[in-house]
């Protein structure tokens, strides 16, 4: 029942419901989003074996902030990892990216384009995604989210170190600090 109704409450209090991973990089929350196998469980894994914390590696609430941007914190809609999230429940971070996972041969970051990452986002939004009397709401909060943290191709593989993916993410996006 959660997993139903929490999407309708976090769209009416300006936010989403997003699937994929978050984890904490520098102070901030960086949501790793994708497809199911996109490797969101692997990265997360990932950062918990760095010492990083992790928000969930399958559902992540993003809310809008008093001071224009956006925060996330631990869910109680999380996947293979639940047990090892290693924010308490209370914990806030500021949400300084957006990342959507790629497998490739070699590690990089791309930008990309607004269209594509409203695409991305809206599928990644469970249950209001297809509601159509929710849509227009919908896409105006992906539109809101996306003119404060843009949205970056991550490429990796999955056997790519965390270290090197967190020093791709921080050396080639600037956090949004609304």
């Amino acid at each position: 029942m959660l997993r139903l109704v929490t999407p309708y409450a976090a769209l009416a209090s300006g936010g989403l419901l997003l699937q994929g991973a978050a984890v904490v990089m520098n102070g901030g929350a960086w949501l790793m989003l994708g497809r199911s196998n996109a490797g969101k469980s692997t990265l997360a894994g990932a950062a918990l074996a760095a010492g990083r914390p992790i928000l969930s590696d399958d559902i992540n609430l993003l809310r809008p902030d008093d001071a224009g941007g956006f925060v996330s914190g631990a869910v109680p809609l999380t996947g293979d990892l639940r047990a090892h999230q290693t924010a308490g429940p209370d914990a806030r971070f500021p949400v300084r990216g957006l990342l959507w996972l790629s497998q490739a041969e070699t590690l990089g970051i791309e930008p990309m384009s607004a269209g594509e990452a409203a695409s991305r986002m809206l599928a990644c939004c469970p249950v209001v995604n297809t509601d159509p009397y929710r849509l227009e709401r919908v896409f105006s909060v992906i539109e809101r989210v996306l003119s404060v943290l843009p949205m970056h191709t991550l490429k990796f593989r999955r056997d790519d170190p965390f270290e090197a993916i967190e020093a791709m993410v921080l050396g080639a996006i600037k956090p949004a600090s609304v």
